[in-house]
C-alpha cells in the first residue's frame, strides 16, 4: 500500500478543475431517484463546466445500457437498486475495468455491505445520503484525479486487484454482465 501511494504521488496529474483539455470523462449516476442524478449533474456543471458528461440510470438495465455504449471514468451508485445490492456489478466492473472509480451513496446504515465493498477494493469513497454538495464536489474531484492517475500509471492498475466473488446466477443480469465485459475487453475503435 505504501509503494502504491508513493507511485501515485510521483504521477503528475493536473487538477480536474484546471484541466480544460484533459476532461471529457463520463460520470454515471445509478440511483432510483432521478433527483440524485439531477443534483449531481448540477454540481458537475457548476464546478467543471461542460468538461464531463453525466449519465443517469434509474436501474441496472439502464446502467448496463450506458456502460455498454460509453466508457465511464466515475460511477456514483446507490448500494441497493430495486432491492438488490449492486455489489456484483461493482465487482465485475472493477475486475475488468479497474480504472473506473466507484463512489457509493446510501441512506442505509448497512455497515457490513459498505465495509465489504471498501475492503475488496471496489469503492473509492462512501457518501451518506442526503448528499452534501461540498462533499460531493470534493469526492468527484478526487475520483477524477484518481482515474487520471490510474490512466497515467498503468503499473498502479496492474497492482490493484479486486477479490473475486461468486459469479451471478444465470439469467438476464449475467447476460448483460457478459456483454459488458466483452465490450471492455474488446473496445470497438
Amino acid at each position: 500500500a505504501v509503494e502504491i501511494a508513493k507511485t501515485l504521488d510521483s504521477v503528475k496529474i493536473e487538477s480536474p478543475l484546471n484541466n480544460i483539455d484533459g476532461g471529457n470523462e463520463a460520470i454515471l449516476v445509478i440511483d432510483e431517484d432521478e433527483r440524485v442524478g439531477t443534483a449531481i449533474r448540477q454540481v458537475v456543471s457548476e464546478k467543471f463546466g461542460d468538461q464531463h458528461k453525466v449519465y443517469w440510470a434509474g436501474n441496472l438495465d439502464a446502467a448496463f445500457d450506458v456502460l455498454e455504449e460509453q466508457p465511464v471514468a466515475v460511477m456514483i451508485a446507490e448500494v441497493h437498486l430495486e432491492g438488490q445490492p449492486i455489489t456484483p456489478l461493482l465487482n465485475y466492473l472493477k475486475r475488468y475495468s479497474p480504472n473506473v472509480i466507484a463512489l457509493v451513496l446510501t441512506s442505509l446504515r448497512d455497515t457490513s455491505t459498505l465495509v465489504d465493498l471498501i475492503n475488496h477494493g471496489q469503492v473509492h469513497r462512501y457518501l451518506p445520503k442526503p448528499i452534501k454538495r461540498g462533499l460531493m464536489t470534493a469526492s468527484i474531484k478526487a475520483a477524477l484525479t484518481r482515474h487520471r492517475a490510474l490512466q497515467a500509471a498503468p503499473e498502479l492498475t496492474r497492482r490493484h486487484h479486486v477479490a473475486e466473488t461468486k459469479k451471478p446466477a444465470p439469467g438476464h443480469f449475467a447476460a448483460r454482465l457478459t456483454k459488458l465485459i466483452d465490450r471492455i475487453r474488446h473496445p470497438a475503435h
